[in-house]
């Protein structure tokens, strides 16, 4: 139990308050006081930073520059070289064309030799089987009856039996 009364105890509570309420007002004060002074060096910063990098990029741009060229001269070459030599290692030989002329060479001198044979043994058939003419009487449409001697001994075909 408090040996204080209600009424102090009340009073006590609010001088608290009261001396909280002014410790936060001359913090806010401060605080204000160390932001006006932190802008000026903000600033100041600011533009030293600014020049800081726009120097460090005037030195560093010739430096690449001369990098750059160092490499298409000197190693660009000899990566070039690496690179094609790898793939000339890794390139599969190509397949051997197969040469058709000469094929389709043999193919026509062949059909020709057998049109050629063809068309002489038919025309040496020809030679040998007698001409029908027309009867005089072109009304007349009927096959004869009679079958010539050198037909009599031949087959279907025309080819004559020896035996």
């Amino acid at each position: 139990m408090s040996l204080l009364t209600k009424s102090q105890a009340s009073r006590s509570k609010g001088r608290a308050k009261a001396r909280a309420g002014a410790a936060r007002a001359r913090a806010r004060r401060r605080a204000r006081r160390a932001a006006a002074q932190a802008r000026p060096l903000a600033a100041s910063a600011r533009t030293t930073a600014r020049k800081g990098i726009h120097h460090a990029r005037i030195w560093a741009a010739p430096r690449l520059e001369r990098t750059g060229h160092a490499l298409e001269e000197q190693v660009a070459p000899r990566m070039a070289g690496m690179l094609s030599a790898a793939a000339r290692r890794i390139e599969p030989v190509p397949p051997r064309r197969r040469r058709r002329w000469p094929v389709l060479a043999a193919g026509l001198a062949a059909a020709a030799g057998l049109s050629a044979t063809a068309a002489y043994l038919l025309k040496r058939r020809a030679a040998h089987a007698p001409e029908f003419t027309a009867p005089a009487d072109a009304a007349s449409t009927t096959m004869p009856t009679e079958v010539p001697s050198h037909l009599a001994a031949s087959d279907a075909n025309g080819r004559v039996r020896t035996g």
